[in-house]
């Protein structure tokens, strides 16, 4: 007030005198207002005003105030549940994230495995191919690629 000039941008701290704030809770139209009333006569109410009710910041400050009033014995049982809330929350979270992995290296488990499997087939099938360009008998071609006849057969047909 004296310079004229701000402070720094990091740091701004508000010096107000609650004793000289006047409004009445229907009067006020502003953040300030509404933290400056609630400071004077937030003690006066058993629960939050509706004229307060949308306000998110407000409801920090209301539940804050329900916390710092508990006697000692409710303020370590409130404790106690709030860790245990979030203990919970971080077990669920890290469950969550590991199973995720786990079922990611399933997944990759299985992909692997079906696709050695069909590295496979396709192998057997590019060998009876070139055994049936030897003009091999269908019969054995199946024993000697692990195919059924029938595979061979369709395989013969396709060539045709």
């Amino acid at each position: 007030e004296r310079t004229g000039e701000l402070g720094s941008k990091q740091i701004i701290i508000i010096f107000a005198e609650i004793s000289r704030f006047t409004k009445e809770l229907a009067e006020c139209s502003s953040e300030s207002d509404y933290l400056f009333y609630w400071f004077k006569k937030g003690w006066q109410y058993d629960e939050e005003p509706k004229e307060l009710e949308g306000d998110r910041n407000m409801k920090s400050l209301v539940k804050a105030c329900d916390v710092a009033a508990f006697p000692k014995d409710k303020l370590i049982e409130y404790q106690m549940q709030v860790m245990n809330e979030r203990d919970t929350r971080n077990i669920i979270k890290t469950a969550e994230r590991v199973g995720r992995e786990e079922g990611r290296e399933e997944g990759i488990e299985v992909g692997m495995q079906k696709g050695r499997e069909e590295g496979l087939k396709e192998g057997r099938f590019e060998s009876a191919r070139r055994m049936l360009k030897e003009n091999l008998p269908v019969e054995l071609v199946a024993k000697c690629s692990n195919l059924t006849v029938q595979e061979v057969k369709d395989i013969l047909q396709a060539a045709s």
